[in-house]
């Protein structure tokens, strides 16, 4: 019990204290793989963006929705978010479903891509990451909404 007591604070109970978390912290280390979201397909963009483009989701608003930024602007090129299947087909499914957002100076009409939730649907799409579209047409989108978003340069 005084393990989990940080006002017990003799020095027997430190130096046990201190091993325990390390022995845990080995653990998990070896155990364990960080998983940012809920979906496995929204889990292996994730990977591939920070291979491709050396960037981590931020969670700027201590819950489930991560955003990409640029690493020279701070600009956004993606959001995932963790909604209802309702916010994008109105149909009243509270199925939960990892999405994301990304500009893009086109509209499509391919299951799997909808209008922009909780964004302006004339310059972002978002798509659900549910394996309905490939890791590599998400990834060509991504593409294009880094360049979208990326900064401008000086002619």
């Amino acid at each position: 019990m005084p393990l989990r007591i940080e006002s017990f604070d003799g020095d027997f109970v430190c130096r046990v204290r201190d091993a325990y978390k390390d022995i845990l912290k080995r653990i998990a280390d070896i155990c364990c793989t960080d998983v940012f979201f809920a979906d496995n397909q929204a889990n292996r963009i994730t990977n591939r963006i920070f291979q491709t483009y050396g960037v981590k989701p931020d969670f700027p608003w201590k819950d489930d929705n991560g955003v990409f930024r640029h690493l020279d602007n701070n600009k956004w090129f993606s959001l995932i978010m963790y909604v209802k299947w309702d916010a994008l087909l109105k149909d009243g499914n509270t199925r939960m479903v990892n999405i994301m957002n990304l500009k893009s100076e086109e509209h499509y009409d391919i299951d799997g891509i909808y209008p922009a939730y909780h964004m302006n649907h004339k310059s972002w799409i978002s798509l659900a990451l549910d394996d309905t579209l490939s890791d590599s047409l998400i990834m060509e989108l991504v593409s294009k909404s880094y360049n979208l978003t990326r900064k401008k340069r000086r002619k």
